[in-house]
């Protein structure tokens, strides 16, 4: 059994130490912060090996450094050894357990996050959780609002034709993800005593919850509304974008979206310009925030693709299918894009 204290100074020091790095990366964005963070709660592990926050922290860093699916193996290990008698620490556990589900961003992975946020929100929804693990409860829905946002995303774009019942899912969806992200923004009076003791924590969830929004509107324009719709809730949601990258800046997955957002746009305003800014955006992740990051790679390749620009658009994709781990896009989207570019197809989606 795992246990919260460490009777052994030096892990102690060690996995305090490794806090400090991740608010520093989070503020920063090096990821060598994370790398040697990593490196000492192994060792602290080895000094006391019982001690729960060290593999607690290990898997968080994982997470952090786009391992999502070994964050998500190890934070259930250790819940299943967590002792019960911490609900706060466990349901920060359970938190960070859904992030790292959510950044699977498979539909079976989705699933997976929403039921770990449901138990985080039932297991604190009584007057006195409410009040007592407020933090998590914000954190919690913000998140729940992004799943939602995500899970808003057909298997393939082909799924929307071929079943009936797709569109209504998307919809349902989008408004799952603004409920969720707006209870958070604008009608929770628990965000305003966060923003009087904990400024950082209160900015995240907000950035977040924009997030959340941004993405949802972004991939609604998708499969509905008509040409200049599109373009005005596209703008509608790279303002919200916008301002998730100023609360909380250079974080890799809104910069992947802002890239995304700025794609759509160049392809119904027929704007080179935007096409330049989206691989701007997306460059920045794979050079510098999440190197050779799979899905990145792959939406460059879009960006190529859908612009008519083929040759460069099969480069990056087949760059897309070389990463092999922690891609995030199924082989089956990535081969999608590459035979629509082998025939010379701008189609979009």
């Amino acid at each position: 059994m795992l246990a919260l204290q460490t009777g052994n100074r030096r892990a102690f020091e060690l996995v305090a130490g490794a806090v400090a790095a991740i608010a520093s990366y989070k503020s920063t964005r090096d990821r060598s912060v994370l790398e040697g963070a990593l490196a000492n709660l192994k060792l602290a592990s080895q000094h006391d090996n019982h001690y729960l926050l060290a593999p607690y922290y290990i898997a968080v860093i994982e997470d952090l450094l786009g391992r999502s699916r070994s964050a998500a193996e190890q934070l259930l290990a250790i819940l299943s050894e967590a002792p019960t008698a911490y609900p706060k620490l466990i349901n920060e556990m359970r938190f960070n357990l859904a992030v790292a589900q959510y950044h699977g961003y498979s539909h079976d992975c989705l699933k997976a996050a929403a039921a770990t946020l449901d138990t985080v929100l039932s297991d604190t929804n009584t007057l006195f959780g409410r009040i007592k693990h407020f933090r998590v409860r914000l954190h919690s829905r913000a998140l729940l609002a992004q799943v939602y946002a995500m899970w808003s995303i057909p298997r393939t774009p082909e799924d929307v034709a071929n079943y009936k019942n797709e569109k209504i899912r998307i919809w349902d969806c989008y408004k799952s993800a603004n409920k969720n992200a707006y209870q958070v923004l604008y009608f929770s009076p628990m965000l305003l005593v966060l923003a009087l003791i904990d400024r950082g924590r209160c900015r995240e969830i907000k950035a977040i919850a924009h997030n959340a929004i941004g993405m949802a509107t972004m991939y609604y324009t998708d499969f509905s509304l008509n040409h200049d719709a599109k373009l005005r809730t596209l703008r509608r949601g790279l303002k919200h974008l916008s301002i998730s990258d100023r609360l909380f800046p250079r974080d890799w997955a809104n910069y992947c979206d802002i890239g995304s957002c700025h794609m759509r746009m160049g392809y119904w305003r027929g704007d080179a310009t935007e096409f330049d800014l989206a691989r701007k955006y997306l460059s920045a992740v794979v050079k510098e925030l999440r190197p050779d990051y799979g899905f990145a790679l792959y939406e460059i390749g879009r960006s190529y693709r859908i612009q008519g620009n083929f040759t460069d658009a099969l480069k990056y994709f087949t760059m897309a299918m070389n990463v092999r781990h922690d891609r995030e896009v199924s082989d089956r989207r990535v081969q999608r894009e590459i035979n629509l570019a082998e025939k010379g197809d701008n189609l979009y989606p």
